[in-house]
């Protein structure tokens, strides 16, 4: 997709405010549909935050509603590249040694501060234009052209180890060094293609 067929794309969709939107949530499954109508991504195991710059008023919310500004300091920090009127979903994650994702060190923020970082999720409204309306994949590829952050706590689920945009037919390996090892599928998260 060129920058005109973005710009294109983005002026005919309908206006949206950039405010707290509630995250999509995924849905657990035990095994893995068959067909193309599903994407998946492995779970981090992380805690889900919403980031919405307005007005110049950078926030980074718990998908209850709670600030994190304070909390995570460190990516809020990061984020101040976000560009105003946008409101991106993502997920706060404390990597280890190994730079997987540990639950347990995110849960010692303070003393952890430097193995904290942000994955990017979706782009919900960039430029005050609504995206939610537009398949993810496509959600996926304006993303990855308009957001730009210099690299340091942000990161890029697009091409980050634990994360795979594929349909149901990819094969998941855990002998692969592109993603994690999982022991089942009930440690996907499986969301409805929009």
């Amino acid at each position: 997709m060129t920058s005109a067929d973005i710009e294109r794309r983005l002026n005919s969709l309908p206006l949206g405010f950039a405010t707290f939107k509630e995250p999509m949530e995924c849905l657990a499954v035990p095994k893995l549909p068959d067909g193309s109508q599903s994407v998946y991504q492995i779970k981090l195991d992380g805690y889900r935050a919403i980031a919405v710059k307005s007005f110049g008023k950078l926030n980074l919310f718990s998908k209850r509603r709670n600030s994190f500004n304070r909390q995570y300091s460190l990516v809020f920090e990061a984020l101040a590249d976000l560009p105003d009127n946008t409101v991106i979903d993502g997920e706060v994650v404390a990597l280890n040694e190994s730079g997987r994702p540990d639950f347990n060190l995110l849960q010692h923020f303070r003393a952890q501060a430097s193995r904290i970082y942000y994955f990017l999720l979706d782009l919900l409204v960039y430029n005050k234009r609504d995206l939610t309306r537009l398949p993810l994949a496509e959600r996926y590829e304006i993303m990855k052209s308009v957001l730009k952050f210099e690299p340091s706590r942000i990161r890029k689920r697009w091409s980050a180890f634990p994360y795979r945009l594929a349909t149901s037919s990819a094969r998941l390996r855990s002998n692969s060094n592109s993603v994690p090892p999982i022991a089942s599928a009930q440690e996907l998260q499986i969301a409805p293609r929009r």
